[in-house]
């Protein structure tokens, strides 16, 4: 089982875990500046959803968004 840190709060990164979605600034990855909301979702047949808020510009409330999906078939 591969793990994914979808957001940390208040810290940083744990040791050897890659995050689902990467963001930053600089630079932007894919666009994105900041993920935010995070959504894990486990459907029937043994998949593993994650979605997120992607925040273009900044990570103000405000501005243009996306919403960045992950799938894993294998449950992470």
């Amino acid at each position: 089982v591969r793990e994914q840190v979808l957001w940390v709060s208040g810290g940083s990164q744990p040791p050897g875990v890659a995050p689902a979605f990467p963001g930053g600034s600089p630079p932007l990855r894919g666009g994105v500046h900041t993920f935010r909301v995070p959504l894990l979702a486990a459907p029937a047949g043994g998949a593993l959803l994650a979605c997120a808020e992607g925040r273009k510009r900044s990570a103000a409330d405000v501005g243009a968004k996306i919403i960045a999906c992950r799938r894993s078939p294998d449950r992470g």
